[in-house]
């Protein structure tokens, strides 16, 4: 089976991005990739392309299936640029609300990084 996704590196942060609106099964995918490469520190999840479209169920499963893959300290970002998948984003983040866990929701990717460039973990 083909993944929806690539996973890169990029000055120093897990990058996910997704060719098409993923699935469940498919961003749980790419939370197992990931999780493998790093358990911690910097993620950008990217759904630009294709949006997200998840119950809020589905949304909430999947911050606490992130939450017994990856450990703290960690920054993520997530970048959705349409306004549904912006809105599911915001969810996950209170969802996934944990200690030394920070998370914030961009429109660009360049805003992603330079939030990075910010601070570090």
């Amino acid at each position: 089976m083909e993944k929806n996704y690539t996973i890169d590196i990029i000055d120093g942060v897990t990058t996910i991005r997704y060719a098409e609106k993923p699935s469940m099964r498919d961003i749980q995918a790419a939370i197992d990739d990931a999780a493998r490469i790093n358990q911690r520190g910097k993620r950008l999840w990217n759904f630009s392309k294709g949006g997200l479209n998840l119950t809020s169920t589905q949304i909430q499963g999947l911050a606490d299936y992130a939450k017994t893959k990856f450990s703290p300290p960690s920054r993520v970002a997530i970048v959705a640029s349409e306004d549904l998948a912006f809105g599911l984003s915001r969810m996950y983040e209170a969802f996934r609300a944990q200690q030394n866990v920070d998370i914030e929701i961009f429109r660009t990717e360049e805003d992603a990084h330079k939030w990075f460039k910010k601070d570090r973990v």
